[in-house]
């Protein structure tokens, strides 16, 4: 049987920790590992140079706004890695 701890042990390890269900571990570690390629892999930026558009507030919290416009380029293999 798994603890759901979310206020004692688990909230300090940030999605992983060994209380965590083996799906929320693999989950958390897979897409740690996915941003990570991304970061490394390419470039980023706003459309054509715009001002960042402003952030939408529900309450207390703080959301990316889901009409801003990401451009991504491929990097040139500068490192070479997991290609």
């Amino acid at each position: 049987m798994y603890s759901f701890d979310t206020h004692g042990q688990c909230a300090n390890y940030h999605l992983v920790c060994c209380l965590c269900s083996p799906g929320r571990f693999f989950a958390a570690t897979l897409l740690k590992s996915m941003l990570a390629h991304i970061i490394l892999s390419y470039d980023m930026k706003l459309e054509d140079n715009a001002t960042p558009p402003r952030s939408k507030y529900r309450g207390t919290t703080i959301l990316a706004n889901p009409t801003a416009k990401i451009m991504f380029r491929r990097r040139i293999d500068q490192y070479a890695i997991l290609d």
